[in-house]
Order: C-alpha cells, then structure tokens, then sequence
C-alpha cells in the first residue's frame, strides 16, 4: 500500500490507530454483482495500492481475513511500535 497516497490516510489517522491492521492479498471481486459499498471501496484499494497484492488499512484482523480475503502483514500497537504477522517488533 502507499501510505502517501490520499486514500490511504486513514491507516495513520490523527490522535489514535482506529485502522491498525495491514491487510495484503486482498481478493477483489471479479464480477460486477458486489455491493456498492465494496464497489467504492475496491477504488479506493486499487488508487492506493495494487495487483498482484492489493494491500489496505482495516481496524481489524477479522475484517481483513473475513471480509476481504487478505492476509495480515502487520499490526500497529497502542504504544506505537508495529508487530508483524511473523512475531517480529519493531
């Protein structure tokens, strides 16, 4: 994801870390039958990222492996510091 484009602003929002989780792999839909929520935000993902790993900002894990069908590659903890998927801190 590029975390200087627009519409990735909401990863690093002033005042807090509501959209903590780094969601990779994100599987868009290949049809035109999605929701039209998903419709916008599969723009969005597409503007600030792109194939073959679409990448986005979620405020939860459940959501980027749920809902999106991505895979965690990092999460941002309350102290700052980032924890990747592979147990490693930084």
């Amino acid at each position: 994801i590029n975390l200087q484009h627009e519409s990735a602003k909401h990863c690093f929002p002033p005042g807090g870390a509501r959209h903590h989780v780094c969601c990779v792999d994100i599987q868009l839909p290949k049809n035109e039958t999605a929701s039209v929520h998903f419709n916008i935000l599969e723009n969005r993902i597409k503007q600030a990222s792109g194939a073959p790993s679409y990448s986005w900002c979620t405020c939860s894990v459940e959501i980027c492996e749920g809902q999106l069908g991505g895979k965690v590659l990092w999460i941002l903890q309350p102290d700052g510091s980032i924890r990747m998927q592979n147990g490693e801190s930084f």
